[in-house]
């Protein structure tokens, strides 16, 4: 892998009511968004030196089957989350490529049909070739 951005959840910008920010020791800062469902939406950027496809892992805790949906511009993704076994310290991670042009991007992420999971962070990963 190459070099490594981290955004964490609970830093985004945050869109809709129900979204809270709440402490949880197993998370990687401290604190998690939790109460991911229904007209709310994570946005964040990042900035980019080159065009390309990079990795973007989503690191979650769900009891429940659930997923997210990620728009760049015009390009929208589904993100799959299954069921970490737990809502409080089952962590696990996704991980989807995605495209992303030289410079800023931004990015929306927002719940599934199903609502979406307790949000961690993310990352966002150029692999290098060469």
């Amino acid at each position: 892998m190459g070099t490594k951005s981290l955004i964490e959840a609970e830093k985004c910008e945050m869109i809709g009511s129900s979204l809270s920010i709440i402490a949880n020791p197993y998370a990687s800062n401290g604190e998690v968004v939790k109460d991911f469902f229904g007209n709310c939406s994570l946005i964040f950027n990042v900035v980019t030196e080159n065009a390309g496809e990079y990795l973007f892992k989503i690191r979650y805790t769900s009891g429940e089957d659930v997923g997210l949906n990620l728009q760049i511009g015009n390009s929208r993704q589904v993100i799959r989350c299954p069921n970490t076994g737990g809502w409080y310290d089952k962590f696990e991670e996704t991980e989807i490529y995605i495209n992303l042009p030289k410079g800023q991007s931004v990015l929306c992420i927002t719940p599934g049909m199903n609502g979406g999971p307790i949000l961690d962070k993310f990352e966002l990963f150029k692999e290098v070739t060469d």
